[in-house]
């Protein structure tokens, strides 16, 4: 059943929306310690915040925001029950990364019973600074397809592309995925570098051994290869993770 505002006149949904808006802008700001004080920071006051137009004015939310202030965790609300159970479907311990799983209460349109969002994040308990008390959810640590062991470590691409993105000497990249005979992954860093006699593989590899403690391949080439390689599929968005993991050898 369609809700009977989404088939009124534009200005009266605009109208609702902005309704909701205003409850919800005051939510944050009795609840929310991020959402109360960044704004501040862009000298912009969050409880002026009545119509859409004046949403454009708040400085967007990014993942790396999500990241920097991951001691301020996402509390589930009251009609989702949330899990974040590991690999064997069991619950984690405190502060242990699982994939976020959802039961919905109080949902008529699409209910679901334990779905799995595919995203991993870490479990947190006890009671929140906004004062609830259900579980919470650190940032999202990456997609549970994408996950990869590397000599016994697990790696997310994000923070693969953390740790490339630190290296200015790196002007692009391409992180090539493959399951080697024995089963386990394997990863290849093709690295785009102008001056490559001046660089060598070991330089890469120690900044990952100190950020991840471990270190994948690394071949270095000019940049000009590594792009025709991000758009060696004929696509107009650059591919800067390939996983073969998933490819059926005919």
């Amino acid at each position: 059943m369609i809700p009977e505002i989404e088939k009124k006149p534009l200005n009266e949904i605009k109208e609702f929306q902005e309704a909701k808006l205003r409850s919800l802008i005051v939510y944050l700001e009795n609840n929310s310690k991020y959402y109360s004080n960044h704004p501040r920071h862009n000298n912009i006051n969050i409880s002026y915040t009545n119509k859409l137009e004046d949403l454009r004015k708040i400085p967007v939310t990014i993942k790396d925001d999500l990241q920097k202030y991951s001691d301020i965790f996402l509390c589930a609300g009251k009609n989702k029950i949330i899990e974040s159970p590991d690999e064997n479907d069991e619950a984690v311990s405190e502060g242990s990364a699982g994939e976020v799983t959802i039961t919905t209460s109080g949902v008529e349109g699409m209910p679901l019973l334990r779905f799995k969002t595919g995203d991993i994040c870490n479990r947190r308990i006890g009671k929140c600074s906004c004062g609830r008390t259900t579980m919470r959810l650190g940032a999202v640590t990456g997609r549970k397809k994408q996950m990869l062991k590397l000599k016994g470590t697990t790696l997310f691409p994000p923070a693969i592309n953390d740790v490339l993105n630190q290296l200015e000497f790196i002007d692009n990249y391409i992180v090539d995925i493959r399951t080697n005979e024995s089963g386990t992954d394997e990863v290849l860093i093709k690295a785009g570098i102008g001056t490559i006699e001046k660089y060598t593989e070991g330089t890469t590899k120690d900044h990952f051994r100190s950020r991840m403690r471990v270190a994948p391949e690394i071949e270095l080439l000019p940049p000009k290869e590594i792009t025709a390689l991000r758009f060696a599929r004929g696509s107009r968005k650059p591919w800067v993770f390939l996983d073969h993991r998933n490819i059926k050898k005919l």
